[in-house]
């Protein structure tokens, strides 16, 4: 009886541990699961976070293009292009919140890479990807921002507000389309086979812009010359050019200086990801590039013409 007791005793024993070491792998799994949805979870609100506090500067930079708008004009076209400036904003967000995100970024029954359609009004989108809409307002209004102050002192209120319809609500949505898009013609993002117009090797990608300069800055800029032509100099402009300098080098100044900072969000959030090493890397060539072209542009002016001219910095 002595022996059988014993003898049972270390198997009992083995069995409880194993049962208690499997109780606790269990557990210790299930600990490790919800700590790494947790950190999933964390790092998707940073990204989040991160976007959305890039698009604040990218909107705060509609402030610099104001004053520095307004302080380049004569003093009577002041109301005018403040005007501009607020209806640029209050349109650019209605018209990109119904159809100029869908036209860009809609995947629902996509024409050929030439434009987008689907989640009208936002109706298909959740929390999750709303950051993604504020982010991209932001871009699209800053190439229309760029037609007022190509056309400033030069264009009607109507005019410009019917331009900025059409350019926020179609032209920017179409063009971000082609290059920023899954479904874009242009876009990297595409697979070789599905790419037209370019090589389908598979060495190759497609049309690479990481924050704009083509898709915003292009697309604004050629917007902006088109207007210059359209309308033309302003009267007497060239035959008497003292009558046109600027009327207020603060706001020039402090324009300069808001659209600056406000860079910062636009080139380091277009990571689109809470990555402080590439951020940085952008950060320095943000840094480097405007101080480069201030520099440059207070140069040329002194060489040229003897004297310092702020607006040329």
């Amino acid at each position: 009886a002595l022996l059988s007791c014993s003898s049972s005793n270390p198997r009992n024993t083995t069995h409880t541990t194993a049962d208690t070491y499997k109780r606790r792998m269990s557990t210790t799994d299930e600990q490790v699961q919800m700590l790494t949805d947790r950190l999933a979870a964390l790092e998707a609100n940073a990204d989040q976070i991160w976007i959305l506090i890039a698009g604040f500067l990218v909107f705060w930079m509609h402030t610099g293009f104001a004053m520095l708008e307004a302080g380049s004009v004569r003093r009577k076209n002041t109301v005018n292009i403040l005007f501009k400036n607020l209806g640029t904003i209050a349109i650019g967000a209605i018209m990109y919140f119904f159809v100029g995100y869908a036209f860009a970024y809609g995947q629902e029954h996509t024409r050929g890479g030439f434009i987008g359609s689907g989640d009208y009004a936002l109706t298909k989108s959740n929390n999750d990807t709303k950051h993604l809409w504020f982010f991209q307002f932001a871009f699209a209004a800053t190439a229309s921002t760029i037609l007022s102050g190509a056309i400033a002192g030069r264009a009607k209120l109507e005019a410009y507000f019917i331009a900025c319809i059409f350019i926020v609500g179609f032209i920017y949505p179409v063009v971000s389309h082609w290059v920023w898009s899954e479904d874009g013609w242009l876009s990297a993002f595409q697979e070789p086979k599905d790419r037209i117009g370019h090589s389908q090797d598979e060495n190759t990608c497609g049309f690479i812009d990481y924050a704009g300069s083509g898709v915003v800055h292009l697309c604004g800029g050629t917007i902006g010359l088109m207007g210059s032509i359209m309308v033309g100099a302003r009267t007497g402009r060239w035959e008497n050019p003292e009558h046109f300098q600027a009327h207020n080098y603060a706001l020039v100044a402090i324009g300069v200086l808001i659209l600056w900072f406000g860079w910062y969000g636009f080139n380091c959030g277009s990571t689109l990801a809470f990555d402080g090493q590439n951020a940085s890397k952008v950060a320095v060539t943000t840094t480097l590039s405007p101080s480069a072209a201030c520099i440059t542009g207070m140069l040329v002016q002194y060489f040229r013409f003897h004297k310092w001219d702020i607006t040329m910095a």
